[in-house]
């Protein structure tokens, strides 16, 4: 099984960390890394410092001749995203071919099940995301990390009920499941009316198992914020 894996409602929560709240529910692992990731990167480190030039240059020239250096930084951030932007989807798009073949080969190819759905879901579509995740399930029902990530896109696709119903399942086989306390808190912060009593105790869980973490720290600064 693979172990390259991830983090991660869609409504008006976003992805990350919103002043005042807590961080989005989120995914088990790490997110699967392409072929050529790590030249991506060093490309996009390039192209960003190349935006960074090219608007240091367009506000000088404002400062200069007036309103004309904004339009012209806006212009140049604009021209340089762009491409990349389309790059990135025709990666993601070749990833997501590649693992298709891989399971018309083989359909129980578990593996490509799992990476088709973080592919789908590193897409923001979750809702594609969904059947691959109960796939995989289907074949290992034990595997948490994948449970985990199930709930995730339920919730993100707007499905609180499901996605509490499929992090209390991977509770019941690992009570200990860090990722997962820290979603169900997140989930009940958000319920109609929130459910802050259940919040509270599962971002205490999520503190005293596992004290060090980012999750504790996010639950601390959110318990701080309740006053408790």
């Amino acid at each position: 099984m693979s172990q390259r894996k991830k983090q991660g409602y869609s409504g008006s929560l976003s992805s990350g960390t919103r002043a005042g709240q807590a961080r989005s529910p989120e995914r088990s692992r790490a997110p699967i890394t392409r072929p050529g990731a790590r030249d991506d990167n060093r490309r996009r480190i390039a192209i960003g410092i190349g935006v960074v030039g090219l608007i240091i240059v367009a506000w000088v020239l404002g400062v200069s001749f007036g309103s004309g250096g904004s339009g012209a930084a806006t212009s140049a951030t604009t021209a340089t995203s762009q491409p990349q932007q389309n790059a990135d989807a025709k990666a993601l798009q070749a990833t997501i071919a590649s693992l298709q073949d891989r399971l018309k080969q083989n359909p129980l190819d578990v593996n490509a099940m799992i990476d088709l759905g973080n592919s789908y879901y590193d897409a923001g579509q979750y809702s594609d995301a969904i059947p691959w995740y109960e796939k995989a399930l289907q074949e290992n029902p034990t595997n948490t990390d994948v449970g985990t990530d199930l709930g995730t896109a339920y919730f993100y696709s707007g499905n609180l009920d499901k996605a509490k119903a499929q992090w209390f399942k991977v509770l019941q086989q690992d009570p200990n499941k860090v990722q997962t306390h820290y979603n169900l808190a997140i989930l009940y912060s958000h319920e109609t009316p929130p459910d802050m009593d259940n919040a509270v105790k599962e971002w205490q869980t999520v503190i005293k198992l596992a004290p060090n973490s980012d999750q504790a720290k996010s639950a601390e600064q959110r318990l701080q914020q309740l006053g408790r």
